[in-house]
């Protein structure tokens, strides 16, 4: 009796049924119906048929054309390679003993070729050969018919053979699919990191008296993270740093939102020409007489854009869910004042000189987008030369170990009190902590931080 495959649920046509005898209390699998016809009996394949035997060859020929079967017979296995080689066949009916090359040896060839391999063989052989149908099936033979092969057998050989060949054929597509498909994501991956990438500043402003230092890694291809450092009217600095919520390509196309929209809405846009001047302002009057101000900083305050970023994001974008925490500071560099927001981020420190913590900037409002007409409330610190200033998302901090550990802030603030000679310096020994912390662990989550020291003199 033949032994059937284990067979998985999700591999079950929706045709199956299942039949149940009370007289043996055997359960039997019944063979999928297309109004009442099995539908192995409705497949047609090309056959290749390979025996010694002429008579044969022309008894097969005959039985399976008449089923319907594209047939071709050969008297050899040299000649049945020729015609592997110039056309696909779906089915080979190879005959066991065979003069030159034994069709167990021309079997173990085809199940070694990375061409023919897949192609099913059904060994023709007498039953008095036993041992060798079994060697075959070891091979890799689909299965054996008797000889002389009875029609009903042959008939249901062929058809499970030539159902198994389907699957395997739509299997095959199907990872090939999945796999361009994959190829082709991969791509767009990529085209999508490069252009978040351009969102971040490609290098850093420079100002006389001031040292500028960041720091980005993201988990994955595209990230939630971003941080800025820009000019704005007046002389002044806007200095960002912001974790979107979750990862991935969602996230990435609202951080790109926000890094545009805190740019245009602080007045950035200004500043690089990008407002055009024949604009009328409210009441009629014209941005070009009044551009001369707006760059000023009169009746201009950068830190509102905030407020109209949340209401942008929260009634444009609610459904989406998507919401982000970020720190906005606007720098002066003369005078060392720092106006800043903090909306729901993480406590940005601020050593001296000695390294010695001074200050932490924590929270002034929640995080950005999650309801409209939220309160963001503005706060201000003077930083004095020696004093360094550092704001970083979560990533940093909930960056684990092999063990599960955090990273926590304790270690970054033992970074912040060690010696070093300048921001580049302390990047690379957070950066070093970091890796050392996390050793072969994945990482979690997005990781940036920047650094800004007021020199002293």
């Amino acid at each position: 009796m033949e032994s059937l495959n284990p067979v998985h649920e999700t591999d079950l046509p929706s045709q199956l049924t299942f039949a149940f005898s009370s007289a043996t209390n055997e359960i039997t699998l019944a063979s999928p119906k297309t109004n009442g016809v099995d539908k192995r009996e409705l497949l047609t394949g090309k056959i290749l048929v390979v025996d010694d035997s002429p008579s044969n060859l022309d008894l097969f020929f005959q039985h399976l054309t008449r089923k319907g079967h594209t047939v071709t017979t050969c008297l050899s296995a040299k000649e049945a390679l020729n015609l592997l080689e110039s056309q696909s066949y779906d089915l080979i009916l190879l005959d066991l003993l065979m003069p030159e090359t034994n069709g167990d040896h021309f079997l173990e060839y085809l199940k070694t070729s990375v061409e023919f391999q897949h192609i099913p063989v059904i060994i023709v052989s007498a039953l008095d050969e036993f041992e060798s149908i079994i060697r075959c099936i070891e091979i890799g033979a689909e299965d054996f018919l008797p000889k002389p092969f009875d029609p009903v057998l042959l008939k249901a050989r062929i058809g499970s053979s030539l159902e198994k060949k389907r699957l395997r054929d739509q299997e095959k597509l199907y990872t090939q699919q999945v796999e361009a498909l994959s190829e082709m994501m991969a791509k767009e991956l990529e085209k999508g990191r490069q252009m978040q990438k351009n969102f971040l500043p490609a290098h850093l402003l420079t100002r006389k008296g001031w040292e500028f230092a960041a720091y980005f890694s993201p988990a994955q291809q595209l990230a939630g993270d971003f941080y800025d450092l820009f000019e704005l009217p007046g002389d002044r600095l806007g200095v960002v740093v912001a974790d979107v919520c979750d990862k991935g390509v969602g996230a990435a196309l609202f951080m790109g939102l926000f890094r545009s929209l805190i740019r245009i809405f602080s007045g950035q846009a200004a500043l690089d020409g990008l407002i055009n001047p024949s604009f009328n302002l409210p009441g009629g009057q014209d941005l070009e007489n009044n551009l001369d101000d707006l760059l000023n900083g009169i009746n201009f305050e950068p830190l509102e854009s905030i407020k109209l970023i949340n209401n942008y994001v929260a009634i444009n974008h609610g459904e989406a869910s998507m919401f982000a925490t970020i720190f906005f500071g606007i720098l002066e560099p003369r005078t060392g004042k720092l106006s800043y927001i903090n909306g729901g981020h993480e406590p940005v420190f601020i050593v001296d000189a000695d390294h010695q913590l001074k200050a932490k900037l924590s929270s002034t409002g929640p995080a950005v987008g999650m309801l409209p007409d939220l309160e963001f409330k503005m706060a201000e610190i003077i930083l004095q030369p020696g004093d360094l200033l550092l704001s970083y998302t979560d990533g940093v901090t909930e960056a684990k170990s092999p063990t599960g550990d955090f990273f926590g802030k304790e270690k970054l603030l033992k970074a912040l009190g060690s010696k070093f000679n300048s921001v580049d310096q302390l990047m690379l020994n957070i950066k070093n902590s970091l890796g050392e912390h996390m050793g072969k662990a994945d990482q979690f989550d997005d990781i940036t931080l920047l650094a800004i020291k007021f020199k002293t003199s």
